[in-house]
This record gives C-alpha cells, structure tokens and sequence, in this order.
C-alpha cells in the first residue's frame, strides 16, 4: 500500500452502500407498513363524502332545511353512536 493513499478503497465503498441501502430498506418498511394501517382505517371509518353537506342558504327558509340536515349528521342529536367519532379522535 501507498505512505499517502487518497480516497476510498472497495471495502469501504461497498460498507457504506451496505448501510445505505440496509436504511432505506427499514425506512420503506415503516413507511408502507404506516400508509397500509393508514388505508386500514378508513376504509372503516366512513368518509366526509358519506356525510351530506348543508344546503347554500339564500333566504330565511332555508336555515331550517340546513339546521335539520345538520341534526342528522350531529351524533349527540341522532340515534348514531358517538363511540365511533370518539375512536377517529383517538387516532390523532
């Protein structure tokens, strides 16, 4: 070997791709196994879509058609069970 090498040699070449690759591998991991529990969840969970959305109130009248749909989708109104919005909470 040279007094005055410069550089890296093979071995340590192939180390640190070694490691880089053995990182990205466990940070896919975690990654794909974080979006498929993400994916789990809500397709259980029903969606915003699921739930109708007030009408554009233009005229009086229509602040009771909007209070009336909201009293539907409001689980402390209806007979819905507020179990399942006390479970999505505790996702976050």
């Amino acid at each position: 070997m040279k007094r005055f090498q410069k550089g890296f040699s093979v071995v340590e070449l192939l180390l640190i791709i070694v490691v880089v690759t053995g990182l990205a591998y466990v940070g896919y991991r975690v990654y794909d196994r974080q979006q498929t529990r993400n994916a789990a969840a809500s397709e259980q969970s029903p969606t915003a879509r699921d739930v109708s959305s007030a009408p554009e109130i233009k005229k009086a009248s229509d602040l009771d058609a909007a209070s009336k749909l909201l009293d539907q989708n409001d689980p402390a109104v209806s007979n819905q069970d507020a179990s399942q919005l006390d479970s999505e909470l505790s996702n976050f």
